[in-house]
């Protein structure tokens, strides 16, 4: 496979580590691999930037280090060929990354060996991918959703630097309508050792079937997620959680009121910026 450098820009990335409080802020672009396809960013507290891009159903990591001119060469996330949805990371304790994914449609019809027409409901695999000790290569990927399924909407993770990683998902764990979904919870608390059982921490007003969950460890050592609801199957409104005890419990916080029979494939995003952080999110207006 030719790994080389394509000349996608990943601008998103690279503002969040460009400004430094600079009265100016300079917007440099660099090539990054595959085209940047189904790119996800994050920007560590050092300056560094995490890619992550899904070609063909694999995962590739890449890293921009401070102060280096090229992207790294793509790293594959997930051992399983061609098993993987889009995918979210994070950066926890000593630089490790950890990356979080859905088994992908084509992987899950493996499985089944069915023919039938299958959809989000029928995905039952939440894959975890940790890098190794010597950050050469990831480790092999793990299930970690035990008795929860139904995914559609992907999944997120967060990660501190004391060895706390946290994965959210939606999903059930009994037959049900899109009210009956919830955001489930499994923590590490060794790194990615190993996790928790999944648990409920979300509002219990539904989840929304095909909008995207986003959660983050803010600077200041709050655990945050942003999700939206679909109770009675109409309202489609935003909260975020918040957690200042390492996952144990959530405060909630109302971020918009949207009535809609239907799910509007939203996602979110967060931007720390002068100790405070930022969510952005779809709405109707």
């Amino acid at each position: 496979m030719n790994l080389n450098l394509s000349t996608f820009t990943a601008i998103v990335g690279l503002l969040l580590s460009m400004t430094c409080l600079q009265a100016e802020t300079n917007i440099v672009t660099k090539p990054v691999p595959f085209d940047g396809k189904r790119a996800k960013t994050l920007t560590d507290s050092k300056g560094n930037v995490h890619l992550l891009c899904n070609n063909m159903g694999n995962l590739f990591y890449s890293r921009l280090a401070q102060g280096e001119e090229s992207f790294s060469e793509p790293v594959q996330v997930n051992s399983i060929p061609k098993s993987a949805a889009i995918g979210e990371i994070a950066v926890g304790k000593d630089g490790r990354a950890h990356v979080v994914y859905h088994g992908n449609i084509h992987y899950v019809r493996s499985q089944l060996k069915e023919k039938r027409k299958l959809s989000g409901a029928d995905i039952k695999y939440t894959f975890y991918s940790r890098m190794n000790d010597s950050g050469t290569a990831f480790e092999d990927q793990r299930d970690i959703s035990a008795n929860v399924w139904g995914f559609d909407g992907g999944c997120t993770i967060a990660a501190d630097g004391a060895g706390g990683v946290y994965v959210f998902m939606g999903g059930v764990t009994k037959k049900g309508k899109e009210t009956d979904r919830r955001v489930y919870l499994t923590v590490s608390t060794n790194g990615g050792d190993t996790f928790t059982e999944p648990a409920p921490i979300d509002l219990g007003k539904g989840v929304c079937m095909c909008c995207h969950l986003k959660a983050q460890y803010t600077p200041n050592g709050s655990l945050v997620l942003a999700y939206r609801v679909a109770e009675d199957g109409v309202n489609r409104d935003s909260y975020l959680l918040t957690s200042n005890d390492q996952g144990k419990t959530f405060a909630e916080t109302p971020l918009d009121q949207w009535e809609l029979r239907a799910c509007p494939g939203g996602a979110y995003s967060f931007v720390n910026l002068d100790g405070k952080t930022l969510v952005s999110w779809r709405n109707q207006e």
